[in-house]
Parts: structure tokens; C-alpha cells; sequence
């Protein structure tokens, strides 16, 4: 699959050259207001310098790039299909339809291995994703039994950072690792997480939490849960930071060394 995927994907690479650095990164995202739907774009970290890309009337649930940084997927929670966003038009390709258990809400792609992940917007499973089938395959677990996962985020050490709720409208922030339990991180304080991302140039771990009237975004300590940063904008937002992994940052076992 995966040698398929990046034939694939090399025919899809962007012009725009990859940043350098955490300065110059990037984040893509859609943005759904009362009156649009749009690709937007701003630098990490700082929404309030945001720039509209262009129209997008899909309705994308997840986004995130390819390890190289260099094409952009995006998951449509109407159709059910998984495809590619072009971050210069804002036009989205659907390469399948998504196979196998409804409805898939949120995903992440693993920065190093390229491995897609997908959960639904039911329970705590997680699945990976073949994008160019649509198949999809039980993985395991990333929140707690009885939670229900809204957005998903894997950084280059293989660490998966989930946000679930459950039936009673809590919402905590969970660590998973395919293969082995969901552990419990924390409170953010904030409910309805629409996105989850990692920054792969340093680290640093972004959230989009809010409804479609309005949204907080914010910067979370994936040990810790806590918030900072916080900015409060018009919109529901999903996105992806265009970042790939620095070799030093990536470890040979896949693991960081205290998870």
C-alpha cells in the first residue's frame, strides 16, 4: 500500500517548497461559517493573521499532510470520501470512498510511517485507512471505553494525542499508541475539539475547540493537558500544519523515549 501511496503522492507534490522552519510554517484549514465554507490559511500559531485560500463547500471533518509536507489529505464526512486538497485553489479530489464502518468523523496520517489513521464519531476505535482504496482496518483503541473521539494527532515520535467526550458531555484529552491502552492525559477545559494537530518542525501540539458560530484555538501540552495561547475567532475549524519531521526529532524505534 504504501509504496502505492507515494507514486501516488509524487504526482501530487506542491510547488511551494517546504518550510525550513517553525517560523515559516504554514497551517491549512477549512472554515465554516454561518455564510461560508473555505480553505483559509495563517501561520502556525497565529489565526489572527489568517488569509482566505478559496471556496470549499465539502464538508471536511479531518486534514493533515503526508510526511513529506507536500500534499494535503482531507477527509468529507457527507460523501464519506478521503482525497486531497489543493492548498494554492482550495479544490478537494476524492481518490476513494471509505470502506467498512460509518461514519468516520476525524483522522491523522503518522508523520514518519505514513500509516493513515481514521476514528468514528460513535466510540473510541481506531482505524487505518488505505486512501487509495478506502478500505479501512481495526487498529485498537485511542480514548477510554464509552468515549466517543472527535479529533486525532500523531507526532514524530509515534505518540498519539486523541480528544473524546463522553455521554455526559465531558471531554478529556487521551495517549495511544496502536497496540496497547488509551491513557487518560487530562481536562483541557474546553468541550467539542475539531481538530488536533502537531507542528512536526518543534513539537508543539495545536487545538481548534468551538461550535460554528465560533471557535478557541489553542496551544495544549500533550503531557499535561493544559491550554495557552488562547484566541477566540468566528468559524468551526479543521486543520493541517505543513511541517515535516526533522531527522534528529525521529527516534528508530518509533518511540520517544518517555511517553
Amino acid at each position: 500500500m504504501f509504496a502505492r501511496l507515494l507514486r501516488f503522492a509524487s504526482c501530487l507534490v506542491s510547488a511551494i517548497a517546504v518550510p525550513a522552519h517553525a517560523g515559516d510554517v504554514p497551517v491549512f484549514a477549512q472554515r465554516v461559517t454561518s455564510s461560508a465554507k473555505e480553505i483559509v490559511s495563517y501561520p502556525v500559531g497565529n489565526p489572527s493573521a489568517m488569509t482566505v485560500v478559496g471556496a470549499q463547500a465539502d464538508t471536511l471533518v479531518g486534514m493533515d499532510f503526508n510526511p513529506e509536507a507536500t500534499v494535503l489529505w482531507a477527509l468529507d464526512f457527507t460523501t464519506q470520501q478521503i482525497g486531497t486538497v489543493n492548498p494554492m485553489t482550495a479544490v478537494f479530489v476524492p481518490t476513494a470512498t471509505l470502506q467498512g464502518p460509518c461514519c468516520f468523523n476525524s483522522f491523522t496520517i503518522d508523520p514518519v510511517s505514513g500509516v493513515f489513521y481514521g476514528s468514528l464519531d460513535t466510540n473510541e476505535t481506531v482505524y487505518s485507512i488505505d486512501p487509495l482504496s478506502g478500505q479501512s482496518a481495526l487498529q485498537g483503541v485511542a480514548a477510554a471505553a464509552g468515549w466517543a473521539i472527535s479529533a486525532l494527532a500523531i507526532d514524530c515520535n509515534g505518540r498519539g494525542i486523541s480528544s473524546a467526550s463522553n455521554a455526559q458531555g465531558d471531554e478529556r484529552l487521551f495517549r495511544w499508541r496502536v497496540g496497547t491502552s488509551a491513557v487518560l492525559i487530562g481536562n483541557t477545559g474546553h468541550v467539542h475539539a475539531t481538530s488536533l494537530e502537531f507542528d512536526n518542525a518543534d513539537g508543539s501540539l495545536y487545538a481548534w475547540f468551538g461550535t460554528t458560530t465560533s471557535s478557541t484555538h489553542a496551544k495544549v501540552d500533550p503531557v499535561t493537558a493544559q491550554t495557552s495561547q488562547e484566541s477566540l475567532l468566528e468559524g468551526r475549524y479543521r486543520m493541517a500544519i505543513r511541517s515535516a519531521c526533522p531527522s534528529d526529532r525521529i527516534f528508530a524505534n518509533g518511540f520517544d523515549p518517555a511517553p
